[in-house]
């Protein structure tokens, strides 16, 4: 007897009365819908690209990315890109370019979705 009733007692409960049920209903937020709007920059040797001075030949600087002021890391250290590629060696494990040609080149660094270039001139 005990058995019936409580067979009858769970199935009395509708999906409005279990908050649980309503909260595994609910897909998790995409990468999209979680990340929040920011402006993005590059930094080069611990400064704004824009406030930085122009590297030399020879020289060896990190590069990285910041949301508004958030540093941005990932699971893979370089999504670094030089154009043109002669102009600077980017290190294969750290976020380090070294400059090996004089002229102008564009350091672009893409961090999960969240991108920025900067425009450097390189001097002899």
């Amino acid at each position: 007897m005990w058995l019936i009733l409580a067979v009858l007692a769970c199935g009395t409960a509708t999906s409005d009365d279990n908050e649980d049920d309503d909260f595994l209903s609910h897909e998790a937020p995409s990468e999209e819908e979680d990340t929040e709007p920011c402006t993005t920059a590059i930094w080069l040797n611990g400064r704004p690209a824009s406030e930085a001075p122009s590297p030399q030949v020879g020289d060896s600087w990190s590069v990285l990315l910041y949301c508004d002021e958030s540093l941005q890391t990932g699971a893979t250290p370089n999504g670094i890109q030089i154009e043109p590629p002669d102009m600077a060696q980017v290190d294969d494990t750290n976020p380090i370019v070294t400059f090996i040609q004089a002229g102008n080149a564009t350091i672009s660094l893409q961090v999960g979705n969240r991108s920025a270039s900067a425009d450097v001139t390189i001097e002899e």
